[in-house]
């Protein structure tokens, strides 16, 4: 059954970062830096060598993933979610990158090396808490939502 949580838009940080920094890790530096619990995040610019997990090979449960190499540069725009984890922010990156006729799109992964700039902007999220864990239907890591007085701290 789907969940449902309406919230209220907290801080707004506008970020760069730069060429050969690791797109995930700087995002998940500065997430924890400013103590961002739950919010989303958009951005664009260019990696380098991306890693992408582009669906499934086959529409079934448990998943098996087409996991894509990807080398030299390319462009990227994409959209996250921020979630809270027992290992401390949990980032839901999704992208989708081209470079002259080729454009993939798919869950950004592993290697994310920004190529020039990644321009991002994290909205926060308050009044709620997602909290990623374990989901023995789909063997995904799903996020479950919790108001904020509810959340131990």
């Amino acid at each position: 059954m789907s969940q449902t949580a309406e919230v209220k838009k907290g801080r707004i940080f506008t970020i760069r970062i730069d060429h050969g920094d690791d797109l995930i890790a700087e995002l998940k530096r500065i997430i924890r830096e400013n103590e961002v619990k739950t919010g989303i995040i958009s951005y664009l610019g260019a990696l380098k060598n991306p890693i992408l997990v582009a669906g499934a090979l086959e529409p079934v449960i448990p998943t098996v993933t087409n996991k894509l190499n990807l080398k030299g540069a390319w462009d990227v725009v994409g959209f996250g979610t921020i979630s809270s984890s027992s290992d401390g922010p949990f980032l839901h990156l999704h992208g989708s990158v081209g470079k002259g006729n080729e454009s993939y799109t798919g869950c950004i992964r592993e290697s994310a090396e920004v190529y020039l700039v990644i321009e991002a902007v994290i909205t926060e999220f308050t009044g709620i808490n997602s909290i990623r864990r374990d989901d023995p239907l789909t063997g995904q890591i799903l996020p479950f939502f919790l108001k904020s007085e509810d959340v131990e701290r």
